[in-house]
């Protein structure tokens, strides 16, 4: 059977896992960044992110960095089970 909805700690974990890979570029880890954080935005559970990568020494690769993992509410961690 088909659902119509599916839950926000899994799509936060899902992106987290792809944005990890290391196989994909930074436009298409923004992409997913970009989306995830609208949906976190939308439905009041955005709780910041962390960045996932070894610093490389400027500044400017910080500020450019696209490796991120993003936390939601511990509301909805609380209903996932975790």
């Amino acid at each position: 059977m088909s659902r119509s909805t599916v839950k926000v700690s899994d799509l936060v974990d899902k992106a987290n896992r792809y944005v990890a890979h290391i196989g994909l570029s930074q436009a298409e880890k923004r992409a997913i960044n970009s989306f995830i954080s609208g949906v976190l935005h939308d439905t009041g559970n955005y709780r910041g992110f962390s960045y996932n990568f070894s610093w490389t020494g400027s500044a400017e690769d910080y500020a450019r960095q696209e490796d991120r993992s993003y936390y939601y509410s511990p509301r909805i961690r609380e209903k996932k089970g975790g």
